[in-house]
């Protein structure tokens, strides 16, 4: 009987590994995108158009998957600032955005608790 209940404890902790680990790599994309958008702002001296594939790509490696699914990223840009969006497949998203004071916030929204979005903030 025992070894039902820890079968049963354990698709639990994988279930919410299985999320901290899609949320973990959602977080690692829009960081990879912030990096990406900051070396193209030193060339061009303004976000505006950076957040397109081929500038995203020009920062080196391939460019991220863009859209609004599980996995991909939305990105918005202005002159001074701009706001990433990771949609992680755990169906949690995460937000890293600068405005235009240079002040950076990380937010996030959870649809699952057993992932990386404690308390509205990453």
């Amino acid at each position: 009987m025992s070894g039902v209940v820890l079968a049963g404890c354990g698709g639990s902790n994988s279930a919410s590994g299985q999320a901290r680990a899609q949320d973990a790599q959602a977080k690692e994309a829009a960081l990879n995108a912030e990096t990406r958008l900051e070396a193209c702002f030193v060339d061009a001296q303004t976000y505006r158009g950076c957040e397109t594939p081929a500038q995203l790509a020009a920062a080196g490696g391939s460019a991220p998957p863009l859209g609004s699914g599980p996995g991909q990223l939305q990105i918005k840009t202005a002159a001074q600032s701009y706001s990433i969006t990771a949609h992680s497949r755990s169906g949690n998203l995460f937000v890293l955005a600068k405005d235009p004071s240079a002040r950076i916030r990380r937010t996030c929204q959870a649809k699952k608790t057993a992932g990386g979005c404690l308390g509205g903030a990453w």
